[in-house]
Formats: structure tokens, sequence, C-alpha cells
């Protein structure tokens, strides 16, 4: 791998993470699986940046997803396979554990690995000429728990298995329908729309946009009640206890903007 398998790119509040190999259709080797990992944990790190938009470099695709010539050595038996999966597993956690939201920017094909890399973003546009699919289980791969549960939180139980167990090819418009991804515009638009949306969620109070995802990915786990509502206990303090809180509702009350809508 080069360090510009996977760019990294800050323009105020928004961040940018390319997945750049655009002749592999940004098929990810195994060592790009760590270094995006990083650049999340990077971009999530940064308390300028408030929102991130993870996008493939190139016409043709987001990402074809794992680089299936490099299975021969990291992924050609039990141990291999093993740290091939947490490289995977990491980078998908890191998205997950990222307290800044991230938009997958969907054009082309969006397979396999790449597919898992949409789902665990927290927002999915698409253009209208994306396509989707999970081929695993014929290339005889075992798909990882927590990738199986993401899926199946997004789309229910029976989509995850009509898209799994058969690795068939979705439209557009099909993932669209089953809430495999937000929203579908013309390819034209669908830059625009994706920074008009991180523009929307970093003009947004940070605490309150962490914490939120927080909790919903702690309902999502099927966490006890007690440790959510211990978790929002900690998070309604620390808002409370925020100028910017505080700021907001003064604002609201003497008609300045910034006041809320």
């Amino acid at each position: 791998m080069t360090e510009q398998d996977v760019l990294i790119e800050r323009r105020g509040p928004i961040g940018t993470i390319t997945l750049n190999r655009p002749a592999r259709r940004n098929a990810v080797r195994y060592e790009g699986w760590r270094a995006l990992a990083a650049a999340v944990g990077e971009l999530g790190g940064d308390p300028a940046i408030r929102a991130v938009i993870l996008r493939g470099a190139g016409e043709e695709a987001f990402s074809a997803g794992a680089d299936i010539t490099e299975f021969p050595t990291f992924r050609s038996d039990r141990e291999s396979g093993a740290r091939y999966h947490d490289a995977v597993a990491g980078a998908l956690a890191a998205l997950g554990a990222s307290p800044t939201p991230v938009i997958a920017l969907i054009h082309g094909h969006c397979i396999g690995g790449g597919c898992e890399l949409a789902v665990a973003c927290d927002l999915r546009l698409a253009d209208e000429a994306a396509r989707f699919a999970i081929p695993s289980t014929r290339r005889g791969i075992i798909l990882g728990v927590g990738e199986l549960r993401a899926l199946r939180e997004l789309v229910g139980l029976g989509a995850a298995k009509d898209i799994v167990l058969t690795g068939r090819t979705l439209d557009a418009a099909e993932a669209l329908r089953i809430g495999l991804v937000n929203q579908v515009v013309p390819r034209a638009e669908l830059h625009a729309t994706a920074l008009a949306l991180a523009e929307r969620i970093a003009a947004n109070i940070p605490l309150a946009v962490a914490a939120t995802k927080d909790l919903l990915g702690r309902i999502a786990r099927d966490e006890e009640a007690e440790a959510i509502e211990a978790a929002h206990a900690v998070y309604a303090a620390q808002a409370y206890a925020s100028e910017e809180y505080h700021e907001q509702v003064r604002a609201f009350i003497e008609k300045r903007p910034g006041g809320g809508k």
C-alpha cells in the first residue's frame, strides 16, 4: 500500500476521506483497511471537523470491496483470515465509534466490503446508477457478526437474508425502497447534496450530535436499558453545563440568528 490509497481532505468543518484506487474500482487492500480506520479516527478526533464524507475516487465505483487478488496471501487459512477479518472489522468499528457523523457518497459499484463500509456509515447518498451487492456466500466467505448485525439493523432481517444469501445485485431504486440508502439523486447532484447534508450536520452542536449518535448505536445494539439511561444522564449533564446550550437558548429567546428555526 502507498500512503495515497486513502486520502484525507479538510475544508472548513467538513472532512472528506477518499478511497483512492480508481484503477481497481477502489478495492481495498489489507493495509488499506487499517489506513481507513486511522483516517476515520483522525478526523473523528479533530474538534474542527463536524461531519465527514466517505467517497471513492474516479467515475466507476464507491468501492468494489476487498482486493481479492490479495487473498492468497492475506486470507489463505484460518489464522490469516482472522487477521484480515480484524483489519476489516477495525475499519467498520471506527466508523461506528466516530463521534463525528460519516456520510457515504456512493456512485457506481458498491460491492462486498464496499457495501459493508456504506452500511457502517451514518447516512448514505447514492446516484441513480449505483449498484449494491454483498456476494460473500458466492465467494465462500462467512460475513462477520458485526457486519451481519449492522445490515439487519439497517434493512431488516428479511432483506438482509435476501442480500447475503443470494448475493444478488440491487439497483439504486431498490436500495432506497428497503432503506439501504437514505436518498438517491442524479450523479451531477450527488456531491452537492452530500456537502449540503454535511454542512447541515456541521451547523449543529457537536456534543449533541455525538451523544445522539452514540445513544442510537447503543439502542441498536440492544444494550441494557439501565446502561443506556446512565449514558444519557452523563450526556445530558454535559449538555446543560455547556455554554453552547445556554447561548442557543438565549439566541432563541432574543430572536437572534442561531436560535433555531
